[in-house]
């Protein structure tokens, strides 16, 4: 919609390392803000659990986890979205536009062709600089290494734009010709020709390896394995 109107907007994906795993409890319970019974009810689910380390017949002590929302549950990733709240609050005051789901924090910054790109630049480094700063503080560590972006326009708003790079802790991030959402290649003009062609290839090599194991499975076998891997990516498509 933005380049629609002639603005493309520059893309930001963040990247946490192990963001599921340093989630503080304490800093958790202030978040949520629930009544006392369901209070309890969320803090008994995070608290409580161990963890060991067993490699063939051998296993370490137990030890308790002190931090951290289960990796894969159910309410794993509605429990960190509920920590990350605050941190809207710290984007907004930039004017730019975000969205949240689990650990994939993406950043939506309106930029004008023919303009200069140090204001939007400027004000995105700015931005992340205070993300990185209050990820800190909340036992998160923002990953600058493997933070990308991307900016979508018609071919004629990418080459009309100045802006090649975002400056992140001390270092350019210059602008991806594909990022990878939620598990969708997006290329800059929205065609998504490389995530068809990257979803092409994945589904030959999973039909082939099936192909080899035909002689030996039923007809209803197969089939399981066609949905869960290839079916199932076409569906999330």
């Amino acid at each position: 919609m933005a380049a629609d109107t002639g603005s493309p907007p520059l893309l930001t994906l963040l990247d946490l390392t192990a963001a599921f795993d340093t989630v503080d409890h304490n800093i958790l319970q202030y978040t949520i803000g629930l009544s006392e019974n369901v209070h309890n009810w969320f803090i008994s689910y995070v608290t409580g659990r161990t963890e060991y380390v067993a490699l063939g017949k051998a296993k370490s002590h137990t030890h308790n986890v002190t931090c951290g929302v289960p990796l894969g549950s159910v309410l794993g990733p509605t429990l960190f979205s509920i920590y990350l709240l605050p941190l809207g609050n710290v984007i907004s005051r930039h004017g730019i536009s975000f969205h949240c789901y689990a650990e994939d924090t993406q950043l939506y910054l309106r930029t004008t062709p023919t303009s200069s790109a140090l204001l939007p630049t400027s004000t995105l480094t700015t931005c992340l600089e205070e993300i990185e700063a209050w990820m800190k503080l909340n036992f998160l560590q923002l990953n600058s290494s493997k933070t990308e972006a991307i900016l979508v326009g018609t071919p004629y708003q990418l080459r009309s734009s100045t802006i090649t790079s975002i400056t992140f802790s001390g270092q350019n991030i210059s602008l991806s010709t594909s990022v990878t959402n939620l598990g969708v290649k997006m290329d800059p003009q929205l065609t998504f020709d490389t995530h068809i062609k990257h979803l092409c290839k994945t589904s030959l090599y999973h039909l082939r390896n099936i192909a080899k194991l035909r002689p030996t499975l039923t007809l209803a076998d197969e089939e399981k394995l066609v949905h869960a891997f290839v079916s199932s990516s076409l569906d999330y498509l």
